[in-house]
């Protein structure tokens, strides 16, 4: 998905986070390791449907 087409960010810090996103049509963008705690940040996007506004449920991602 190009940065264009997002419409919404979010970070995630675990991957069971990750797949529920996933799940609700969210796609990964990218992660970054932390030294904090060792672990990760994921940076999910939602992308824009093509009115231009964010998609808010699957039956808007099957109407794309």
């Amino acid at each position: 998905m190009s940065f264009e087409a997002v419409a919404i960010i979010k970070e995630a810090y675990n991957v069971g986070e990750v797949n529920s996103l996933l799940e609700q049509g969210w796609r990964l963008l990218g992660f970054v390791a932390t030294s904090k705690d060792g672990g990760m940040t994921y940076v999910m996007g939602r992308p824009k449907s093509r009115s231009g506004s964010a998609i808010t449920s699957s039956n808007d991602l099957e109407r794309e």
